[in-house]
């Protein structure tokens, strides 16, 4: 087996790395821990996909537009003054670092309109939701561990913490609400 250089990165392990600093966010592991909570939910008030549909969707914008709108205020906020960063700017990196918040919502809410186009039954595409809910949040889990380590078992341990702890916060949400 050749000896690899020092500099060098075989190329799926460097993509691996790409991928997951592209989709391992804060506002994503967050997103499905909050899509999760609200399936759960309006699931429980709500026999028909399309309100479940609507609601997680809602409140998903607004959860989104609270986040960019932090990140402006934050990062205006930081500025200097006379070296402070343009509002654009600033709009521009909230949207760049909250938009794992929308793109976690999107499978979960296309299962939940194959129930609106009774392709599923209502219940199975809550149900079917929250459980790509959980494996999303495996899924996060793993992609951080491999940020880390080439090694596949403490990958495979992050994704089934994150997976757990996912699932005890969805839990924790849903009690609290």
């Amino acid at each position: 087996m050749a000896e690899r250089d020092a500099g060098t990165v075989p190329i799926a392990e460097s993509r691996m790395h790409g991928i997951a600093r592209s989709l391992v966010s804060e506002s994503a592991v967050y997103g499905v821990i909050l899509v999760s909570a609200m399936v759960i939910v309006t699931g429980q008030k709500s026999d028909a996909s399309l309100d479940v549909f609507l609601k997680v969707l809602g409140t998903v914008l607004v959860f989104w537009i609270a986040h960019v709108f932090a990140e402006v205020v934050a990062g205006y906020g930081a500025s200097d003054g006379a070296d402070s960063v343009s509002p654009g700017k600033l709009l521009r990196h909230g949207v760049q670092r909250s938009w794992g918040l929308l793109a976690a919502a999107l499978i979960p809410l296309a299962v939940i309109l194959l129930g609106t186009a009774g392709v599923l039954s209502d219940d199975a595409a809550v149900w079917t939701a929250l459980w790509i809910d959980v494996v999303l949040l495996g899924g996060l889990g793993y992609l951080a561990v491999a940020r880390r380590t080439p090694r596949h078992a403490p990958r495979l341990l992050g994704a089934l913490l994150t997976a757990a702890l996912g699932g005890a916060i969805m839990l924790l949400k849903v009690f609290i609400h």
